[in-house]
């Protein structure tokens, strides 16, 4: 028994490696901004128009911390059948 975990320990590191870096790396809409969600890494949301890209894990407002989104696609204007 103790063979066996001795040996497929390094396994199970590198798996639970592994599936860090996925997490980390994976990107998700979250949709619409909200005051009441904890945003983590990789998350992108709608916010103001724009879509912004979430750098760590914050509670702050897309826009109001550089440190934590950065914005990824910005608003256009209207078109000219838009609606005031």
């Amino acid at each position: 028994k103790d063979y066996f975990a001795r040996q497929i320990a390094p396994v199970l590191a590198r798996l639970d490696e592994l599936e860090k870096q996925q997490t980390e790396q994976h990107m998700a809409y979250r949709g619409v901004y909200s005051n009441l969600i904890d945003y983590r890494k990789g998350d992108l949301v709608t916010h103001g128009g724009s879509v912004w890209f979430c750098r760590s894990a914050t509670d702050t407002k897309p826009g109001d911390d550089p440190e934590s989104w950065v914005l990824m696609v910005k608003k256009g204007r209207d078109g000219k059948d838009a609606a005031s």
